[in-house]
Protein backbone atom coordinates (compact mmCIF):
# COMPACT_ATOMS: atom_id res chain seq x y z
CA UNK A 1 0.00 0.00 0.00
CA UNK A 2 1.12 3.58 -0.61
CA UNK A 3 2.88 5.29 2.26
CA UNK A 4 0.42 8.20 2.10
CA UNK A 5 -3.22 8.08 3.14
CA UNK A 6 -5.73 7.75 0.29
CA UNK A 7 -7.36 11.00 -0.78
CA UNK A 8 -10.80 11.41 0.73
CA UNK A 9 -9.93 9.49 3.91
CA UNK A 10 -11.42 11.14 7.00
CA UNK A 11 -9.57 10.90 10.32
CA UNK A 12 -11.01 12.47 13.47
CA UNK A 13 -13.14 14.72 11.24
CA UNK A 14 -10.25 15.82 8.99
CA UNK A 15 -10.68 14.81 5.32
CA UNK A 16 -7.47 14.30 3.31
CA UNK A 17 -7.47 16.55 0.25
CA UNK A 18 -3.92 16.05 -1.03
CA UNK A 19 -0.37 15.26 0.07
CA UNK A 20 1.79 18.30 0.82
CA UNK A 21 5.04 16.55 1.74
CA UNK A 22 5.94 12.90 1.43
CA UNK A 23 9.74 13.06 1.51
CA UNK A 24 10.20 13.37 5.27
CA UNK A 25 12.07 10.63 7.11
CA UNK A 26 9.54 10.47 9.92
CA UNK A 27 6.24 11.95 8.79
CA UNK A 28 3.80 12.81 6.01
CA UNK A 29 2.03 16.17 5.75
CA UNK A 30 -1.39 16.51 4.11
CA UNK A 31 -3.75 19.30 3.21
CA UNK A 32 -6.94 18.39 5.07
CA UNK A 33 -10.46 19.80 5.33
CA UNK A 34 -11.91 20.10 8.83
CA UNK A 35 -15.49 18.86 8.51
CA UNK A 36 -16.39 19.89 12.07
CA UNK A 37 -17.88 23.39 11.71
CA UNK A 38 -18.09 23.84 15.47
CA UNK A 39 -14.39 23.06 15.88
CA UNK A 40 -13.49 25.57 13.15
CA UNK A 41 -15.58 28.25 14.90
CA UNK A 42 -13.90 27.55 18.25
CA UNK A 43 -10.49 27.67 16.61
CA UNK A 44 -11.34 31.03 15.06
CA UNK A 45 -12.19 32.42 18.51
CA UNK A 46 -8.95 31.09 20.01
CA UNK A 47 -6.96 32.59 17.14
CA UNK A 48 -8.41 36.04 17.81
CA UNK A 49 -7.09 35.83 21.36
CA UNK A 50 -3.70 34.53 20.25
CA UNK A 51 -3.24 37.33 17.71
CA UNK A 52 -4.09 39.94 20.31
CA UNK A 53 -1.54 38.47 22.73
CA UNK A 54 1.08 38.56 19.98
CA UNK A 55 0.33 42.21 19.23
CA UNK A 56 0.45 43.11 22.91
CA UNK A 57 3.79 41.35 23.34
CA UNK A 58 5.57 41.98 20.04
CA UNK A 59 4.02 45.26 18.93
CA UNK A 60 4.66 46.39 15.35
CA UNK A 61 6.45 43.14 14.49
CA UNK A 62 3.15 41.24 14.89
CA UNK A 63 0.70 43.93 13.79
CA UNK A 64 0.11 42.46 10.32
CA UNK A 65 0.34 38.77 11.24
CA UNK A 66 -2.70 36.62 10.47
CA UNK A 67 -3.55 33.00 11.21
CA UNK A 68 -5.79 30.88 8.99
CA UNK A 69 -8.35 29.06 11.19
CA UNK A 70 -9.42 26.69 8.44
CA UNK A 71 -11.39 24.76 7.45
CA UNK A 72 -8.31 23.89 5.35
CA UNK A 73 -5.43 22.88 7.62
CA UNK A 74 -2.15 20.99 7.43
CA UNK A 75 -2.23 17.53 9.03
CA UNK A 76 1.03 15.82 10.01
CA UNK A 77 1.14 12.05 10.51
CA UNK A 78 3.89 9.98 12.11
CA UNK A 79 4.92 7.27 9.64
CA UNK A 80 8.69 6.66 9.64
CA UNK A 81 10.22 5.96 6.27
CA UNK A 82 12.72 3.31 7.35
CA UNK A 83 10.92 1.36 10.07
CA UNK A 84 7.22 2.01 9.55
CA UNK A 85 4.72 0.54 7.11
CA UNK A 86 1.06 1.21 6.33
CA UNK A 87 -1.36 -1.69 6.50
CA UNK A 88 -4.79 -0.53 5.36
CA UNK A 89 -5.00 2.81 7.23
CA UNK A 90 -2.97 1.73 10.27
CA UNK A 91 0.74 2.40 10.69
CA UNK A 92 2.85 -0.48 12.08
CA UNK A 93 6.50 -1.10 12.77
CA UNK A 94 8.52 -2.98 10.18
CA UNK A 95 9.32 -6.46 11.41
CA UNK A 96 12.18 -6.30 13.91
CA UNK A 97 12.04 -2.49 14.18
CA UNK A 98 9.57 -2.15 17.04
CA UNK A 99 12.04 -0.38 19.33
CA UNK A 100 13.04 2.15 16.66
CA UNK A 101 9.38 2.73 15.76
CA UNK A 102 8.52 3.42 19.41
CA UNK A 103 11.52 5.74 19.78
CA UNK A 104 10.45 7.77 16.73
CA UNK A 105 6.87 7.91 17.95
CA UNK A 106 8.04 9.30 21.27
CA UNK A 107 10.03 11.98 19.43
CA UNK A 108 6.99 12.88 17.33
CA UNK A 109 4.84 13.20 20.45
CA UNK A 110 7.47 15.44 22.04
CA UNK A 111 7.60 17.60 18.91
CA UNK A 112 3.84 18.09 18.78
CA UNK A 113 3.64 18.78 22.51
CA UNK A 114 6.35 21.42 22.25
CA UNK A 115 4.69 23.15 19.29
CA UNK A 116 1.19 23.00 20.77
CA UNK A 117 2.52 24.72 23.92
CA UNK A 118 4.72 27.24 22.08
CA UNK A 119 3.35 30.49 20.71
CA UNK A 120 5.28 32.91 18.50
CA UNK A 121 4.41 34.65 15.20
CA UNK A 122 7.36 33.04 13.42
CA UNK A 123 6.93 29.45 14.65
CA UNK A 124 4.25 27.28 13.05
CA UNK A 125 0.98 27.25 15.03
CA UNK A 126 -0.46 23.90 16.12
CA UNK A 127 -4.23 23.70 16.66
CA UNK A 128 -5.00 20.08 17.54
CA UNK A 129 -3.34 16.75 18.45
CA UNK A 130 -4.80 13.25 18.46
CA UNK A 131 -4.01 9.55 18.06
CA UNK A 132 -5.55 7.22 15.46
CA UNK A 133 -4.59 4.35 13.16
CA UNK A 134 -1.95 3.16 15.66
CA UNK A 135 0.00 6.40 15.17
CA UNK A 136 0.07 10.10 16.08
CA UNK A 137 -1.18 13.27 14.35
CA UNK A 138 -1.14 17.00 14.83
CA UNK A 139 -3.00 19.77 13.03
CA UNK A 140 -1.18 22.94 11.94
CA UNK A 141 -2.06 26.18 10.25
CA UNK A 142 -2.09 25.97 6.47
CA UNK A 143 0.82 27.98 5.00
CA UNK A 144 0.00 29.14 1.48
CA UNK A 145 3.15 31.15 0.73
CA UNK A 146 5.42 28.19 0.02
CA UNK A 147 8.96 27.68 1.26
CA UNK A 148 12.06 29.82 0.89
CA UNK A 149 13.30 27.28 -1.65
CA UNK A 150 10.08 27.72 -3.65
CA UNK A 151 10.57 31.49 -3.54
CA UNK A 152 14.15 31.37 -4.83
CA UNK A 153 13.16 28.84 -7.50
CA UNK A 154 10.35 31.13 -8.73
CA UNK A 155 11.95 34.55 -8.43
CA UNK A 156 15.65 33.89 -8.55
CA UNK A 157 18.42 35.15 -6.32
CA UNK A 158 17.46 37.54 -3.56
CA UNK A 159 18.87 40.92 -2.65
CA UNK A 160 20.45 41.67 0.71
CA UNK A 161 17.33 43.63 1.68
CA UNK A 162 15.08 40.68 0.85
CA UNK A 163 17.26 38.32 2.87
CA UNK A 164 17.10 40.65 5.85
CA UNK A 165 13.33 40.72 5.40
CA UNK A 166 12.92 37.03 6.31
CA UNK A 167 16.11 36.59 8.35
CA UNK A 168 15.23 39.03 11.13
CA UNK A 169 11.81 37.54 11.99
CA UNK A 170 13.21 34.02 11.59
CA UNK A 171 15.82 34.86 14.22
CA UNK A 172 13.02 36.18 16.43
CA UNK A 173 11.30 32.83 16.13
CA UNK A 174 14.52 30.99 16.98
CA UNK A 175 15.08 33.27 19.98
CA UNK A 176 11.67 32.28 21.32
CA UNK A 177 12.57 28.60 20.88
CA UNK A 178 15.89 29.09 22.67
CA UNK A 179 14.11 30.56 25.70
CA UNK A 180 12.50 27.10 26.05
CA UNK A 181 15.94 25.43 26.13
CA UNK A 182 15.38 24.05 22.64
CA UNK A 183 17.01 24.21 19.20
CA UNK A 184 15.66 23.32 15.76
CA UNK A 185 18.76 21.46 14.41
CA UNK A 186 17.42 20.88 10.88
CA UNK A 187 17.03 24.34 9.33
CA UNK A 188 17.04 24.47 5.53
CA UNK A 189 15.35 26.49 2.77
CA UNK A 190 12.49 23.95 2.94
CA UNK A 191 11.85 24.53 6.66
CA UNK A 192 11.37 28.28 6.39
CA UNK A 193 7.91 28.86 4.95
CA UNK A 194 5.60 31.85 4.48
CA UNK A 195 2.01 32.23 5.65
CA UNK A 196 1.07 33.79 2.32
CA UNK A 197 2.95 35.19 -0.68
CA UNK A 198 4.83 38.24 0.55
CA UNK A 199 3.96 37.33 4.15
CA UNK A 200 5.92 36.59 7.28
CA UNK A 201 8.32 33.63 7.55
CA UNK A 202 7.40 30.66 9.72
CA UNK A 203 9.79 27.98 11.03
CA UNK A 204 8.42 24.46 10.53
CA UNK A 205 9.41 20.80 11.07
CA UNK A 206 10.86 20.37 14.54
CA UNK A 207 11.26 16.62 14.12
CA UNK A 208 15.04 16.72 14.65
CA UNK A 209 14.99 19.32 17.41
CA UNK A 210 16.63 19.20 20.81
CA UNK A 211 13.87 19.96 23.31
CA UNK A 212 14.47 20.57 26.97
CA UNK A 213 17.79 18.74 26.99
CA UNK A 214 16.11 15.32 26.96
CA UNK A 215 16.61 14.34 23.31
CA UNK A 216 18.08 10.81 23.01
CA UNK A 217 21.80 10.81 22.28
CA UNK A 218 21.56 9.02 18.93
CA UNK A 219 18.82 11.21 17.43
CA UNK A 220 20.81 13.70 15.41
CA UNK A 221 22.62 11.18 13.22
CA UNK A 222 19.34 10.12 11.65
CA UNK A 223 18.52 13.64 10.43
CA UNK A 224 21.36 15.33 8.55
CA UNK A 225 20.88 17.61 5.55
CA UNK A 226 24.45 17.65 4.23
CA UNK A 227 24.24 21.07 2.59
CA UNK A 228 23.06 22.91 5.71
CA UNK A 229 24.16 20.69 8.63
CA UNK A 230 26.88 22.06 10.90
CA UNK A 231 30.01 19.88 11.20
CA UNK A 232 29.27 18.98 14.82
CA UNK A 233 26.08 17.18 13.70
CA UNK A 234 28.29 14.45 12.24
CA UNK A 235 30.09 13.77 15.50
CA UNK A 236 28.03 14.94 18.50
CA UNK A 237 24.78 13.71 20.01
CA UNK A 238 21.74 16.00 19.92
CA UNK A 239 22.05 16.71 23.63
CA UNK A 240 25.43 18.38 22.99
CA UNK A 241 24.31 20.57 20.09
CA UNK A 242 23.31 24.19 20.61
CA UNK A 243 22.01 27.39 19.05
CA UNK A 244 25.29 27.66 17.15
CA UNK A 245 24.25 24.60 15.13
CA UNK A 246 21.19 26.54 13.90
CA UNK A 247 23.36 29.62 13.24
CA UNK A 248 25.53 27.58 10.86
CA UNK A 249 22.46 26.35 8.98
CA UNK A 250 21.17 29.91 8.67
CA UNK A 251 24.52 30.98 7.22
CA UNK A 252 24.20 28.34 4.51
CA UNK A 253 20.58 29.28 3.83
CA UNK A 254 21.57 32.94 3.38
CA UNK A 255 24.27 31.92 0.87
CA UNK A 256 21.68 29.91 -1.06
CA UNK A 257 19.13 32.75 -1.06
CA UNK A 258 21.67 35.32 -2.30
CA UNK A 259 23.32 33.18 -4.98
CA UNK A 260 21.02 30.26 -5.78
CA UNK A 261 24.00 27.98 -5.13
CA UNK A 262 23.90 25.05 -2.72
CA UNK A 263 26.51 25.58 0.03
CA UNK A 264 29.53 23.33 0.36
CA UNK A 265 28.75 20.49 2.77
CA UNK A 266 30.48 20.68 6.14
CA UNK A 267 32.13 17.26 5.78
CA UNK A 268 33.70 18.44 2.50
CA UNK A 269 34.89 21.62 4.18
CA UNK A 270 36.45 19.59 6.98
CA UNK A 271 38.32 17.67 4.28
CA UNK A 272 39.74 20.93 2.92
CA UNK A 273 37.14 22.25 0.46
CA UNK A 274 36.55 26.03 0.54
CA UNK A 275 33.34 27.41 2.04
CA UNK A 276 32.34 28.90 -1.34
CA UNK A 277 33.26 28.27 -4.95
CA UNK A 278 34.92 31.20 -6.73
CA UNK A 279 31.65 31.89 -8.55
CA UNK A 280 29.62 31.88 -5.32
CA UNK A 281 32.12 34.12 -3.55
CA UNK A 282 32.11 36.59 -6.45
CA UNK A 283 28.31 36.76 -6.30
CA UNK A 284 28.32 37.33 -2.55
CA UNK A 285 30.86 40.15 -2.90
CA UNK A 286 28.89 41.75 -5.73
CA UNK A 287 25.46 41.45 -4.08
CA UNK A 288 26.12 42.37 -0.45
CA UNK A 289 27.74 45.09 1.59
CA UNK A 290 31.06 44.12 3.13
CA UNK A 291 29.56 44.39 6.63
CA UNK A 292 26.77 41.92 5.78
CA UNK A 293 29.17 39.51 4.09
CA UNK A 294 31.33 39.46 7.22
CA UNK A 295 28.26 38.43 9.24
CA UNK A 296 27.54 35.61 6.77
CA UNK A 297 31.14 34.39 7.02
CA UNK A 298 30.90 34.37 10.79
CA UNK A 299 27.57 32.53 10.87
CA UNK A 300 28.79 29.95 8.32
CA UNK A 301 32.12 29.37 10.02
CA UNK A 302 33.27 25.77 10.24
CA UNK A 303 34.77 26.71 13.61
CA UNK A 304 31.95 26.60 16.14
CA UNK A 305 33.74 29.04 18.41
CA UNK A 306 33.78 31.76 15.74
CA UNK A 307 30.03 31.67 15.14
CA UNK A 308 27.50 33.83 16.94
CA UNK A 309 26.75 32.41 20.36
CA UNK A 310 23.00 32.28 19.73
CA UNK A 311 20.19 33.83 17.70
CA UNK A 312 20.10 36.95 19.88
CA UNK A 313 23.76 37.67 19.15
CA UNK A 314 23.20 37.30 15.39
CA UNK A 315 20.05 39.43 15.62
CA UNK A 316 21.90 42.21 17.47
CA UNK A 317 24.79 42.10 14.98
CA UNK A 318 22.28 42.75 12.20
CA UNK A 319 21.13 45.90 14.01
CA UNK A 320 17.65 44.42 14.24
CA UNK A 321 17.15 45.24 17.92
CA UNK A 322 17.18 48.98 17.30
CA UNK A 323 14.62 48.80 14.49
CA UNK A 324 12.24 46.57 16.40
CA UNK A 325 12.53 48.42 19.70
CA UNK A 326 11.67 51.70 17.99
CA UNK A 327 8.67 50.12 16.28
CA UNK A 328 10.13 50.46 12.78
CA UNK A 329 8.53 48.34 10.09
CA UNK A 330 11.40 46.15 8.93
CA UNK A 331 9.04 44.03 6.82
CA UNK A 332 9.14 40.30 6.26
CA UNK A 333 9.87 39.23 2.70
CA UNK A 334 9.27 42.57 0.97
CA UNK A 335 8.77 41.53 -2.55
CA UNK A 336 10.82 43.75 -4.82
CA UNK A 337 11.93 40.78 -6.90
CA UNK A 338 15.62 40.07 -7.31
CA UNK A 339 16.71 40.42 -10.96
CA UNK A 340 17.17 37.15 -12.79
CA UNK A 341 19.82 36.64 -15.49
CA UNK A 342 17.06 36.97 -18.12
CA UNK A 343 16.03 40.33 -16.63
CA UNK A 344 19.62 41.56 -16.79
CA UNK A 345 19.92 40.57 -20.49
CA UNK A 346 16.66 42.35 -21.37
CA UNK A 347 17.71 45.49 -19.49
CA UNK A 348 21.10 45.39 -21.24
CA UNK A 349 19.51 45.11 -24.70
CA UNK A 350 17.08 47.92 -23.94
CA UNK A 351 19.92 50.15 -22.73
CA UNK A 352 21.94 49.42 -25.87
CA UNK A 353 18.95 50.28 -28.05
CA UNK A 354 18.49 53.60 -26.26
CA UNK A 355 22.16 54.43 -26.78
CA UNK A 356 21.88 53.68 -30.52
CA UNK A 357 18.75 55.82 -30.76
CA UNK A 358 20.37 58.70 -28.88
CA UNK A 359 23.42 58.54 -31.15
CA UNK A 360 21.24 58.62 -34.27
CA UNK A 361 19.37 61.65 -32.98
CA UNK A 362 22.63 63.47 -32.31
CA UNK A 363 23.81 62.79 -35.88
CA UNK A 364 20.49 63.94 -37.35
CA UNK A 365 20.47 67.11 -35.27
CA UNK A 366 24.10 67.72 -36.26
CA UNK A 367 23.13 67.89 -39.96
CA UNK A 368 20.90 70.82 -39.22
Amino acid sequence: MSRSLPLGTTINGYRIERTLSENGNFAMVYLAYDTDDGRVARRRERIIGRLQRWRDRYGAAAASVTLNPGPLVALKEYIPNFYGVRRNLAVDAVSGEGEAFAWGRERFERERRFLSEHSHPNVVAVFDVFSANNTEYYVMEQLSGGSLRNLVDRRGRQTEAQVRGWLIPTLEGLMSVETRDANHLDLSPDNIMFRQPGGEPVIVDFGASRIGGVTPNHATRLVINDSYAAPEKYTLSSSKLSAQTDIYSLGGIIVYALTGDTPTAANERLAGAPAYSDKTRDQLVARTKHSFLSLIDRAFSIDRGLRFQDSRAFYDALGASDGRSQGKDVGFIDPPTALTDRDIIIIGLATAALIVLATALVLVIGKF
